[in-house]
C-alpha cells in the first residue's frame, strides 16, 4: 500500500497566515512610502509656487511692446477667495495671483513705496472707456494683466500657525525707482473675483451726464473703490514682517510643515522650507 503525501490543515493555515502578514506588511509599507512622497510633493510644490512668484517679479515685463504706457510692478497673492477667475465658487484652498500694473511715467512721491505706486496708479483692475451706438459714454472693467491660480497638491491645506485656513493678501512688488523687491502683507482678503463677477463677460456700464444709467451701477462703485484702495491708499495697513505659512497634509496637524517668507525678502531665496521636526517649525503642534 503506497503512502500519500500532502499538507495538513495546520500547515496550510500557517502558510496562509504568514502570506497574509507579509502581504499586509508590504502593502502598508508601500502606502506609507506613497504618503511620504505625496507629503513631500505638497510641501515642495507650494514652496516652488511662492519662489516662482518672486522670480516673475524679479524679471519684470512691459505691459506691451514699444512705448508702452504701463508696466508690471509686481504680483498680488490672495488667500481665502470665495470665487474663481470665472466668477464660480472657488475650490477648497485655491490661491490666486494677479499682476499689479501701473503707469510707466509719473511722480515718484516722497520716496515711500506706497506713495510711489499710488502716484503711478498701481492696480489689478483695468477700466476701459468708450461710447455705444447712441453716443453715450461706457466703461468696461477687467483684470489689468495676467492672473493664475494654484491648488495645493494631494488635498493638503495651507493654514496659518494657529491652525485656521490661511486668508489675507501678500503683495510682492518692485520699487519703480530703485528696482528693489519689497514684500507686504495684509490680513484682509480682497474678494477680487467676486467683485468682478458681473463684468467678466464684458458687461458695459452706460453713463449719461456723468451718472451711471445702465448696468450694475450700484455694484461697481463700491467694488472699484475697495480694489483701488487696496493697492494705493490702503497700503498703509500693510506691515513688512516674516510670514509663516503651514502646509497641512491629509488633515494631519501633527505633520504641519512651515514655509517661511523671510522679513524683507527680495527674491526667491527668501522662501524656505523649515525642517519638520525642528524646534524652529512654527507650524508644529
Amino acid at each position: 500500500m503506497s503512502k500519500k503525501y500532502g499538507f495538513t490543515i495546520i500547515e496550510v493555515s500557517l502558510f496562509l497566515a504568514i502570506t497574509a502578514l507579509l502581504f499586509v506588511g508590504i502593502t502598508v509599507g508601500t502606502q506609507n512610502s506613497i504618503n511620504q512622497q505625496r507629503y513631500a510633493d505638497s510641501v515642495n510644490s507650494f514652496a516652488d509656487f511662492l519662489r516662482n512668484v518672486y522670480s516673475q517679479v524679479s524679471n519684470p515685463q512691459s505691459a506691451g511692446k514699444g512705448n508702452s504706457k504701463q508696466a508690471i510692478y509686481g504680483k498680488m497673492i490672495s488667500f481665502g477667495q470665495t470665487h474663481d477667475l470665472e466668477g464660480n465658487t472657488a475650490s477648497g484652498g485655491q490661491i490666486f495671483v494677479y499682476d499689479i500694473f501701473g503707469d510707466v511715467r509719473g511722480e515718484y512721491g516722497d520716496g515711500d513705496l506706497r506713495n510711489q505706486l499710488k502716484e503711478l496708479g498701481a492696480t489689478v483692475i483695468a477700466k476701459k472707456n468708450g461710447k455705444n451706438d447712441s453716443g453715450l459714454e461706457t466703461s468696461t472693467y477687467s483684470l489689468a494683466g495676467m492672473s493664475e491660480s494654484y491648488v495645493p497638491r494631494w488635498d493638503s491645506k495651507i493654514e496659518s500657525t494657529n491652525g485656521s485656513e490661511q486668508t489675507g493678501t501678500i503683495v510682492i512688488v518692485r520699487n519703480p525707482f530703485s528696482g528693489t523687491i519689497t514684500t507686504l502683507i495684509s490680513d484682509t482678503t480682497f474678494q477680487i473675483n467676486e467683485k468682478l463677477k458681473p463684468f467678466l463677460s464684458g458687461e458695459q456700464l452706460v453713463y449719461s451726464g456723468g451718472s451711471c444709467v445702465s448696468g450694475n451701477c450700484s455694484t461697481i462703485g463700491a467694488a472699484m473703490t475697495a480694489l483701488q484702495t487696496s493697492l494705493s491708499n490702503g497700503w498703509a495697513s500693510y506691515n513688512s514682517k516674516e510670514i509663516s505659512l503651514c502646509v497641512n497634509p491629509f488633515g494631519d496637524s501633527a505633520k504641519r510643515q512651515e514655509i517661511r517668507i523671510a522679513k524683507g525678502a527680495r527674491n526667491s531665496s527668501g522662501v524656505s522650507v523649515i525642517e519638520l521636526d525642528g524646534s524652529d517649525n512654527k507650524c508644529k503642534k
